[in-house]
């Protein structure tokens, strides 16, 4: 074989060739069973990001929703970042003014706006209406 004649030429091929040569071991069927528990990804039975509390929930939501100001979690002091808000300041202990960032479009072409982060906020606090 031809392959074969040229790699034995190299050096360890034969270790190489020898090692290929040898049959695999049978895996056992005597295995020992393991089964592996896995929390819920959600605790409150919807993927609603202002009533989930699990570990699990918390982590997934970054691949589905984005906040208006996050943390750099890379860093220990964990300062504040911008997301959806490119700027903000507290106004008072009750009130926080955001700049939103522009061109925000959501999945069925709606552009994101202040009507939007108002829903939002009222939605987490409970409180329902526009």
């Amino acid at each position: 074989m031809k392959v074969f004649s040229t790699l034995t030429k190299a050096p360890g091929a034969a270790l190489l060739a020898a090692t290929l040569a040898l049959p695999l071991p049978a895996l056992s069927d005597d295995r020992p069973e393991i089964t592996v528990a896995v929390q819920d990804i959600v605790t409150s039975g919807a993927l609603d990001v202002m009533r989930e509390r699990s570990n699990v929930g918390a982590r997934v939501f970054y691949s589905i929703f984005e906040s208006l100001i996050d943390f750099e979690r890379q860093n220990s002091d964990l300062p504040q970042k911008p997301m959806l808000a490119t700027d903000w300041r507290q106004v008072d202990d009750l009130t926080v003014e955001l700049t939103l960032r522009e061109g925000v479009v959501f999945h069925n072409g709606d552009t994101l706006d202040a009507d939007d982060v108002v829903f939002t906020v009222r939605h987490g606090s409970g409180e329902r209406g526009s």
